[in-house]
């Protein structure tokens, strides 16, 4: 198949960019022809495999813009006739208008990453630091300002972010859509998806090396450093351990300051590395030094790509059972599933592990025969691309 990836992502910084460079790497091995679009906005061009090619168009598509926006639509349309695909799946792209017009001319299928039917996209509220429960409607706009769905405090945002959400939401319901877990599209189902035209394909990852012994106490984090990720709280929770460990943070975000603030006022500076975004051969090392890898997130998670890269390295995960978590992680054999919130659990189940190092390395071991079965490439696309087959033709109106 000739198949275009369009990604309002593409930078190297995990979430959903790591998914897209993933799926069209394993499509081209598959031997489909793959088209990767992205905003120029997201750097240079690059060929990640042979039989994939990348294209930057003018930014106009990034999530985020407005429904009604058709900027860069005539570059767009250039490259996607050049290309004549079967299929164009998206990511990210927010932008009805744009949508509609790629549907009139192409099969097309959709993933959301994150909540996109939300006004915020993160189905959470600062305020009280837990999942939020409603629907899309009107009463958005005030739960905003007093629930801090955003952390914006202006009405005028308040309102664009609801305008599209609620643009989206319309549209969205005649579209074919992809989630990566049961949870995601329980909520898209909720606010008004057809639950026939919303598939539910997990992520994968790809096979690694059969990896070291976890080495010392280093306990890990992954992911974008914000308050709903919940890095603070780790460290709120290591500092109470009477035990030896180090922790390091592989990532960047705009909660760091933050965090740095509580690694200083807990006195554990000598403890605690905040190593940045880290990438290929810098991350996969930091996975293998690890002796647990923790998911702390006070949001509900979609998915979770990173418990599966753990996983895929033998590395035993500790997580708040928020969102899609509990979907991949199995309390006692691959990890340790803590209530939401509760940090003195959080902490007592990464000392156990850390004290227990036989029963961590099974456990990273059963983590890894988990995803050689059920979240490998093989399996991932032998579920997609049957979707791919199926989507209706276009209307071409």
């Amino acid at each position: 198949m000739r198949i275009v990836q369009l990604t309002s992502d593409w930078r190297p910084n995990g979430g959903a960019a790591t998914y897209v460079r993933l799926l069209s790497r394993s499509l081209a091995r598959a031997g489909h022809d793959v088209l990767v679009v992205h905003p120029e906005t997201n750097g240079p061009t690059e060929t990640p495999v042979p039989g994939v090619t990348v294209r930057s168009v003018p930014a106009g598509f990034s999530a985020g813009v407005d429904a009604g926006s058709l900027a860069g639509a005539a570059e767009l349309d250039g490259v996607l006739a050049a290309f004549t695909p079967d299929v164009v799946h998206v990511h990210g792209v927010n932008s009805v208008a744009l949508e509609e017009r790629i549907r009139r001319r192409y099969r097309m299928i959709r993933t959301i990453h994150v909540y996109e039917f939300c006004p915020s996209g993160t189905k959470y509220h600062f305020a009280l630091d837990r999942a939020c429960v409603y629907d899309t409607t009107l009463w958005c706009l005030p739960r905003q300002a007093y629930l801090r769905c955003t952390l914006s405090k202006r009405p005028g945002v308040w309102w664009r972010q609801y305008r599209r959400a609620a643009a989206g939401n319309q549209h969205n319901r005649s579209c074919d859509t992809i989630v990566a877990s049961e949870y995601v599209k329980r909520e898209a189902v909720r606010t008004g998806f057809d639950p026939a035209r919303v598939t539910v394909v997990p992520y994968f990852v790809e096979p690694v090396a059969a990896p070291s012994a976890p080495l010392g106490q280093t306990v890990l984090f992954v992911g974008r450093v914000a308050r709903e990720k919940g890095a603070d709280v780790l460290i709120d929770a290591l500092a109470s351990l009477k035990s030896p460990w180090r922790c390091v943070i592989a990532g960047d975000g705009i909660d760091l300051p933050h965090v740095r603030r509580v690694v200083r006022e807990r006195r554990v500076t000598d403890r605690v590395e905040c190593a940045g975004w880290l990438n290929g051969d810098a991350l996969a090392a930091a996975y293998d030094r690890a002796a647990v890898v923790v998911m702390p997130s006070r949001w509900p998670e979609p998915f979770g790509i990173t418990g599966l890269e753990a996983f895929s390295r033998g590395r035993p995960v500790v997580a708040f059972g928020v969102g899609g978590i509990p979907e991949w992680l199995d309390d006692g054999v691959s990890g340790c599933v803590v209530p939401p919130g509760d940090t003195r659990a959080l902490a007592a189940r990464v000392a156990w592990l850390l004290a227990h190092r036989d029963q961590a390395a099974a456990m990273g071991a059963r983590g890894r025969e988990r995803v050689a079965r059920d979240f490998s490439a093989a399996r991932h696309l032998a579920q997609l691309v049957p979707l791919y087959s199926r989507l209706p033709e276009p209307a071409r109106g």
